[in-house]
């Protein structure tokens, strides 16, 4: 398996700056919460190449979020109807429009510590990982051929 998902995957090369899409599935309903959420990764000390937050519902909704201005592109998407508790669908979504190498998932009440991808890519460079999932390393979800932090 293993072999396989390695194959799938292809050769990435940790030593060359990560350009990390994150992926924040949010319903739109606590501004201040995603807010919250935004700014702990837009204070990451190796910044995301983007920010993708994907609403779980219609484009209205999706229109009355104003992320908070950073160093990167911030793209607000609709999934364009409710899930229905299928939170799969809001995060795959934002997996399809991403454009980095690596995909990293922050559920809207969640924050991240400062350093949380440098070290997660660090450790994964060390050890020759390809994929991680929360702190289990070498548990790995295929997106579109990139990788999932």
């Amino acid at each position: 398996m293993a072999d396989l998902l390695a194959n799938a995957f292809g050769a990435i090369n940790l030593d060359l700056a990560p350009r990390v899409s994150v992926v924040v599935p949010t319903r739109g309903t606590k501004p201040e919460q995603l807010d919250r959420a935004l700014r702990s990764v837009l204070a990451q000390t190796l910044p995301p190449y983007e920010i993708i937050v994907v609403v779980d519902g219609d484009a209205q909704k999706a229109a009355s979020i104003r992320p908070p201005p950073g160093p990167c592109k911030i793209a607000v998407l609709a999934l364009g109807q409710p899930s229905n508790g299928r939170p799969g669908l809001v995060r795959n979504r934002g997996c399809g429009a991403a454009r980095g190498d690596w995909v990293a998932f922050l559920d809207d009440d969640d924050v991240w510590a400062p350093d949380k991808l440098r070290l997660q890519l660090e450790a994964m460079r060390n050890d020759s990982t390809r994929f991680c999932c929360t702190a289990a390393v070498g548990t790995a979800v295929p997106c579109r051929r990139r990788l999932v932090l």
